[in-house]
């Protein structure tokens, strides 16, 4: 009848979270070979695993950061918290190392070059006006 799943449902809809990774979550979805639309409760239930994972990892480097006499969980805390899970625990290095990466490109300005002259295939006007 129609009293079949439906008084669960209507218990799991007391969600007081906004969805905030369902776009993200499709994408993904699809990226591992889902279909392009995958169906709404799935997304939900995917995103519902996400959150609580999320929530009991961030739950568990607060703990160890109090432990550790700090407020605020780090980076460290958190690697403390996955160590024993060999694949998060190389995923994290990597995104660590990709970070560090991107910040030591994009801290690369301009002005560290003591005249324009000296960027390559950057010339300035009054040199390309005397080759005319």
């Amino acid at each position: 009848g129609s009293g079949e799943g439906g008084e669960e449902d209507e218990e799991e809809s007391t969600r007081t979270l906004p969805r905030v990774f369902t776009a993200e979550l499709r994408q993904m979805m699809y990226g591992f070979g889902d279909v392009v639309k995958p169906l709404p409760a799935t997304i939900e239930l995917v995103e519902d695993m996400l959150v609580e994972y999320l929530a009991a990892l961030v739950t568990k480097s607060v703990e160890v950061a109090h432990a550790r006499r700090r407020e605020k969980p780090n980076v460290a805390d958190v690697k403390f918290v996955i160590r024993k899970d060999r694949r998060r625990m190389q995923r994290v290095r990597y995104l660590l190392d990709m970070k560090a990466e991107i910040e030591r490109v994009t801290n690369i300005k301009t002005t560290d070059f003591a005249d324009p002259s000296e960027i390559p295939g950057l010339e300035d006007d009054a040199a390309v006006q005397k080759k005319s």
